[in-house]
């Protein structure tokens, strides 16, 4: 897939890459116009009204379990929502993304998992790594937030939790957020629905 020069030199002038590096995180508020994140947002709430996003589990294989008092989210991977608008925005965004960090961050990407996210009214995902037990492919988080109008009285912020300090990121429309995936981080419940597209760049191929 070709991607657009525009993603690749708008992130290089954000400065993500050397965020990154010094801090382990790059917050990117309102990186998105409207006009290019309404597509995905309008498709996501199509497939949320349709009832394609399932619970969220916690866990790992035969681990895997779910515990709405731990995790109140449901996704649907990207792969199985299959909708032009991720083909023009999200996967563009993300190939761009991984080229220019393995360019000035070294970091190996060498593929991506994602997934539809929407948390109800008062659903939040307690204090978590997205690195699971015992492996290490997830290298970055990434979360595209799909939340039009949102105010900062309607909760629902992510919370990382870094060496430097506590970082609080608003779900506002068109925010672009990357982490390393061993950072502590939680997603405090809101008063509305909440909608965004949640990432991982992995370091390894993924087998399926």
């Amino acid at each position: 897939m070709l991607i657009p020069d525009n993603f690749a030199q708008r992130l290089l002038d954000s400065g993500f890459c050397e965020m990154i590096t010094k801090q382990g995180y790059a917050i990117l508020p309102q990186w998105l116009p409207k006009e290019e994140t309404r597509p995905l947002s309008q498709a996501l709430q199509v497939l949320w009204d349709q009832r394609q996003l399932k619970p969220a589990a916690i866990g790992q294989g035969e681990e895997k379990t779910r515990r709405s008092e731990i995790r109140g989210d449901y996704i649907l991977w990207l792969e199985q929502a299959s909708l032009k608008s991720t083909d023009k925005l999200y996967f563009p965004l993300m190939e761009a993304s991984a080229l220019l960090l393995n360019q000035h961050c070294l970091l190996g990407i060498r593929d991506l998992e994602a997934h539809f996210t929407v948390y109800p009214p008062g659903a939040a995902y307690k204090k978590h790594q997205d690195r699971f037990k015992g492996g290490d492919t997830r290298i970055l988080s990434t979360v595209l937030y799909l939340n039009e109008m949102w105010g900062s009285d309607q909760g629902g912020s992510l919370l990382i939790y870094t060496e430097s300090g506590l970082v609080e990121v608003l779900p506002e429309e068109g925010t672009l957020v990357f982490f390393l995936s061993d950072f502590w981080h939680e997603v405090r419940p809101a008063l509305r629905e909440r909608k965004s597209v949640t990432g991982w760049f992995l370091n390894e191929l993924k087998l399926f």
